[in-house]
């Protein structure tokens, strides 16, 4: 099975744009993942990167995740927007993928801070800067299920 059928429409469409900027075996660069490229997905992209401190963090959050967690979440932690159960071993996750450039999907529930409950799936793509360093393409996938 490929992995596209196993994606949500938003990932599906990420991972098209990631491998068509693929050239043999290198990652594409940031920059040429434009919002034209993304469409309607932009509210639920995010690039997630090392901050000066060492720890995983979002550089840029679409608009979309932002009002899910109620406000804008670039700057903030990986751990600081994880919920509780789940915050140490997402944060090794991602990590993980900074350090060793590999693709990644995540699935989960969880409880926002307002109470809402919401499935999410996160696909994570290494892209690399104009510096040769790894950020992570992300696309969320955020259904609500209600309180």
């Amino acid at each position: 099975m490929e992995i596209k059928q196993k994606l949500g429409k938003a990932q599906a469409h990420l991972y098209s744009v990631w491998q068509s900027l693929r050239t043999d075996d290198s990652l594409p660069l940031k920059a040429d993942i434009t919002i034209r490229d993304l469409k309607y997905f932009t509210p639920y992209y995010s690039i997630v990167h090392l901050n000066e401190a060492g720890q995983p963090a979002v550089l840029r959050s679409g608009t979309g995740l932002d009002e899910l967690w109620g406000r804008n979440i670039s700057g903030l932690t990986i751990a600081d927007i994880s919920p509780r159960q789940t915050r140490g071993h997402f944060t090794s996750f991602v990590e993980h993928m900074l350090a060793h450039p590999c693709g990644g999907l995540s699935k989960d529930t969880f409880t926002a801070e307002n109470g809402d409950i919401f499935v999410r799936e996160l696909l994570l793509l290494p892209v690399q800067t104009k510096n040769g360093s790894t950020v992570l393409a992300v696309m969320a996938g955020v259904k609500g299920l209600g309180t």
